[in-house]
C-alpha cells in the first residue's frame, strides 16, 4: 500500500474507531449509570462491557497515534470488533439463550438474526461500522506485516524514492560543474 492509500485508510480508520467507541459509550454509559445508581454495577455485564470497551477504542486511538506498535494496536483492534460481533451473538439481550436457538422466534436462524438486526438503529449501525473497521484493521495488519521495513524509514520515503532523488542529484552535480 503506498503512503498516501495507507493515510486514507488509517484516517478511515480512526474516524470508524470514533463512531465505534462513541456509539458504544452513548449507549452504555446511560445505562451503567442506572445499575451503579442501583449498587449493583455488574448485574447486567454488558453495560459494563460497552463502557469499558468503548474506552478500550479511544485508548488504542491514543496509542495508536503516540506511535505504539502499530501491529500491536491493530491486533488489539481486531479482537475487539471481533469481540463485539461474537457478543452480540452470545450476550446480545437473548436472555440464557443464544439468538439462534429455538422458541425466541418461529423463523429460521439467520431470519432471527435478521430481525434482531434491523429492529433497533443502533445495533445496525453498530454492526456495520464494526464490520467496517475490522476489514480496515484486517488491511492495515496485513499492510503493517508484509511492508518490507528496509524499503521504508519512518518519515515514508521508499528506497526507489531516495535512488531516484540520488539520480537526481548526480544530475544536478554533473550540470553544474
Amino acid at each position: 500500500m503506498d503512503k498516501g492509500t495507507r493515510g486514507a485508510v488509517e484516517s478511515v480508520g480512526v474516524l470508524l474507531a470514533a463512531l465505534t467507541g462513541g456509539l458504544h459509550l452513548m449507549i452504555g454509559l446511560p445505562r451503567f449509570t442506572i445499575y451503579l445508581d442501583a449498587g449493583q454495577p455488574f448485574l447486567d455485564i454488558r453495560q459494563f462491557l460497552f463502557v469499558l470497551s468503548g474506552v478500550a477504542v479511544f485508548l488504542g486511538v491514543t496509542l495508536w497515534y503516540m506511535g505504539l506498535r502499530r501491529d500491536a494496536v491493530y491486533g488489539a483492534g481486531i479482537l475487539l470488533m471481533l469481540g463485539y460481533l461474537v457478543g452480540w451473538l452470545v450476550l446480545g439481550g437473548h436472555g440464557g439463550q443464544f439468538a439462534w436457538q429455538g422458541g425466541h422466534h418461529a423463523g429460521s436462524p439467520l431470519v432471527t438474526l435478521f430481525e434482531h438486526l434491523v429492529s433497533d438503529w443502533r445495533l445496525l449501525l453498530t454492526k456495520v461500522i464494526e464490520s467496517s473497521l475490522l476489514v480496515v484493521l484486517v488491511a492495515l495488519l496485513y499492510d503493517e506485516l508484509t511492508r518490507d521495513d528496509a524499503d521504508a524509514d519512518d518519515s515514508g520515503a521508499t528506497a526507489d524514492d531516495a535512488a531516484t532523488d540520488a539520480d537526481g542529484a548526480g544530475v544536478g552535480d554533473a550540470d553544474a560543474s
